[in-house]
């Protein structure tokens, strides 16, 4: 079906209880190649009750729907962070720790990029300061942000939470309630013009 009908977007909602999850998200992921996953994973105060809808009440691995390519979309990535001045290149790393950023040691290229009042009280930087990794294929500027799990000043070292690889774009950048507003108002407008000349039907907001 994903060939026959050039299918190159679907939104999905992963169970997060099913470790198959993310094997089962990169597979459909490369059988829509090129194109992308938009959704989320399924939640509830209750873990009993993370129930998704597929036809009718399910739970475990993906449900959601596939998107023909007779079904135009514009999509937009919103992370409520504003970028920090400075896209780097990762030129050493292992699995999540960061060596080196173009060919520098990689707190210190950190510290520059956020600032000697914040360098002098890395304290801070918890919740605040953010690693971003270019989305890729994305012509719009999306990036995905991920926690920074902790800095080694003995070695320079910067971990976070997920895999880099040599070769691989890193920008840092910061969060508050007011660049979460900035960030979504920016989203919203970058759509709004890229829209201007089309009727729309529909929209999905996904949050996760």
């Amino acid at each position: 079906w994903i060939r026959e009908h050039s299918a190159h977007l679907g939104i999905v909602h992963g169970d997060p209880r099913d470790n198959r999850v993310p094997q089962i998200i990169e597979s459909l992921a490369h059988d829509l190649d090129p194109g992308f996953l938009v959704g989320g994973l399924s939640s509830a105060s209750n873990e009993n009750y993370q129930t998704q809808i597929a036809g009718e009440l399910c739970e475990n691995a993906l449900s959601g729907v596939l998107l023909s390519a007779g079904v135009p979309v514009i999509s937009g990535l919103t992370q409520g962070c504003t970028p920090l001045e400075g896209r780097h290149t990762v030129t050493r790393c292992d699995r999540n720790v960061i060596v080196e950023l173009d060919g520098r040691p990689a707190l210190d290229v950190f510290r520059e990029d956020i600032g000697d009042v914040l360098s002098r009280d890395m304290s801070r930087v918890a919740g605040y300061i953010f690693a971003g990794l270019p989305v890729r294929g994305s012509d719009t500027g999306d990036y995905l942000v991920r926690n920074l799990v902790g800095v080694d000043p003995d070695n320079g070292l910067v971990a976070i939470g997920d895999l880099v690889e040599p070769g691989m774009a890193i920008q840092f950048a910061r969060r508050d309630g007011d660049t979460a507003r900035q960030d979504l108002v920016r989203m919203l407008t970058d759509l709004k013009q890229r829209t201007a000349d089309k009727t729309i039907k529909g929209a999905l907001y996904h949050t996760c």
